[in-house]
């Protein structure tokens, strides 16, 4: 073998373990669709242009949210997002009403809740299990679960914070251990899109959160 086929031999052994790194790295970076239906998978009788929102007062539009993210997302998605949220809800209490959105065939779950169990106090472990349950039920439904975690807190409500990091981390690791979509509403929900109650987001507020979900199901409900 001459020098030069030497080192380019040298040159392409040492590139394997480089490209196998890469290949690793891009598994560990794929986001599962997360449930029983997918991107394609069978979603049964279910229907994979609908959206359904199981979550709190956020997601009903309180005081001055203007249209809430569900209905913006509805439009910009060009499909029914059905809007199941119910103000004052933990995360128990969407898990008590996720049997009744299921019956309807909407093939995409949004759950977004948290934020009452942090000022409740009721803790990252007992979000965690509603979560994990939510998740199984609607898996099994043949559906797909997409997870919102919990928007940043201030003024009046900052004290609360504490609680809703240590929900957040929970709902993150979740997600992630369960191959779930998850979308970040924390990061996107800027201390000026909340309403003077400092928990409550408004116009900008909703339209982030609405955007949020958007970019995580646009290439996803057909």
């Amino acid at each position: 073998m001459t020098g030069a086929k030497r080192i380019q031999s040298r040159v392409m052994r040492s590139a394997v373990p480089v490209l196998l790194a890469g290949a690793v790295l891009g598994l560990a970076g794929c986001e599962s669709s997360g449930g029983g239906g997918g991107d394609s998978s069978d979603f049964g009788d279910r229907d994979p242009t609908a959206c359904a929102v199981v979550g709190d007062s956020i997601a009903v539009g309180y005081g001055d949210a203007g249209t809430p993210w569900p209905a913006r997302l509805a439009a910009k998605l060009e499909r029914n997002v059905a809007n199941h949220a119910v103000a004052g809800s933990t995360s128990g209490g969407a898990r008590a009403i996720l049997g009744g959105v299921l019956a309807r065939d909407a093939g995409f779950i949004l759950i977004a809740t948290g934020a009452n169990d942090a000022i409740h106090g009721y803790g990252a472990d007992t979000v965690r299990a509603n979560l994990a349950a939510m998740i199984e039920a609607i898996r099994a439904a043949q559906a797909v679960p997409v997870v919102g975690n919990v928007t940043q807190m201030i003024d009046g409500h900052a004290i609360f914070n504490g609680e809703a990091v240590e929900i957040n981390a929970a709902i993150r690791d979740l997600c992630s251990s369960e191959g779930v979509l998850f979308v970040d509403l924390n990061k996107v929900v800027s201390a000026d899109m909340l309403q003077a109650d400092g928990l409550h987001p408004n116009s900008d507020g909703q339209e982030a959160i609405a955007n949020a979900f958007y970019d995580k199901l646009k290439n996803r409900v057909h």
